[in-house]
């Protein structure tokens, strides 16, 4: 892809209607991604447009008409507005990026747009949970692109989803990782971290309180036939995401006959999103869980599950370290010894 960026005759032309938070940083990876350039800008707070440009020292002209916004292009500036459908109508672009905090003046935009034969980017979950049918079957009708962005999480999760089944296995569960929740929300109440964060009130509270969650949850279940176990879904607590298997009752959910999407709350990794995939089949069992360390059963099980050339290397290993004079010993009952253990553990990594 890279080198398909690199190669292409003229750069892509890219125009961004929002500058908030995923504005400035769609902005940014325009600038810096070969192949492609952002043209255009518009906020309805020109000075946060302003500051976005600003900050990577490109020229630029605010504008206020289609002609001068134009002409600015036309001489090399990165065209600033407050009207959005100038963006939406501009004939310098191919593709336009939704990401504003709006729900009725994007889908306006996004309309636009695609009326205009642009391509169309939405970085807005809000329109495309509400309208996105909608603008699948208008952009068909025009000949363009309609999709959402890869990276917020609903776009991330399809992918994962996709390639888990190209893998081969039967998708469980996709999941959200939310790092804080709070039913209570509201925009009076959200100020003091929304401000730390550079983000919108009525945003950061949609962030806080799980409608975001809701939102991406459920685009990704109408986009790929999964349903919640229960409405909400459960959103149980973890420390991590491995705990997503102690957390969920699978054989339950089997019942729903369908994959499902949930989340959960306060785990690391902080932020991200998991699938969960299963396989019936025993070669692709073996070579999926060969790096866990299951005792059930004992070390002589243990090593029985192993291949002959693990065994074989173990085997070598073992009659170096004799000849080494070092011993292994075996030990049963670790409950009352656990410290002792990691402190002679610990002795001999030092020593090592």
């Amino acid at each position: 892809m890279l080198e398909r960026l690199k190669n292409l005759s003229h750069e892509i032309p890219v125009g961004i209607t929002g500058a908030g938070s995923m504005g400035k940083g769609l902005f940014y990876q325009c600038q810096t991604t070969p192949g492609v350039a952002c043209r255009v800008i518009a906020d309805l707070n020109i000075d946060r447009a302003i500051t976005t440009v600003q900050a990577l020292d490109h020229g630029y002209r605010v504008v206020e008409s289609l002609n001068a916004m134009h002409d600015a292009i036309r001489l090399g500036y990165v065209a600033i507005t407050a009207d959005g459908d100038l963006v939406a109508q501009c004939e310098c672009i191919d593709v336009k990026v939704e990401s504003t905090s709006t729900i009725e003046a994007a889908a306006g935009f996004a309309m636009t747009a695609i009326h205009h034969r642009k391509h169309l980017v939405l970085m807005n979950s809000e329109i495309d949970l509400i309208f996105g049918l909608y603008l699948l079957q208008l952009a068909r009708e025009n000949g363009v692109v309609f999709t959402s962005c890869d990276g917020d999480q609903h776009g991330i999760l399809k992918r994962l989803a996709d390639d888990v089944r190209l893998w081969g296995f039967e998708l469980v569960m996709a999941g959200n990782i939310k790092g804080f929740l709070d039913r209570y929300s509201n925009p009076t109440k959200i100020i003091p971290e929304a401000d730390k964060r550079n983000l919108d009130y009525r945003m950061a509270s949609a962030y806080t309180d799980g409608t975001k969650l809701c939102i991406e949850m459920a685009l990704l279940a109408n986009a790929t036939d999964m349903v919640p176990s229960v409405v909400g879904m459960q959103g149980p607590a973890a420390a991590h995401v491995r705990d997503v298997f102690d957390l969920f009752d699978f054989e339950a959910l089997k019942k729903l006959d369908r994959p499902v999407v949930d989340y959960i709350l306060g785990a690391e990794p902080g932020g991200g999103v998991f699938v969960v995939g299963k396989s019936d089949n025993i070669y692709q069992q073996s070579i999926t869980t060969r790096h866990i360390a299951d005792l059930t059963g004992g070390i002589d099980a243990f090593l029985s599950r192993r291949s002959r050339n693990f065994r074989r290397s173990l085997r070598r290993s073992s009659h170096v370290a004799a000849q080494a004079g070092i011993s292994f010993l075996t030990e049963d009952d670790l409950d009352d010894e656990v410290d002792t253990l990691v402190d002679r553990i610990l002795a001999i990594e030092q020593r090592s």
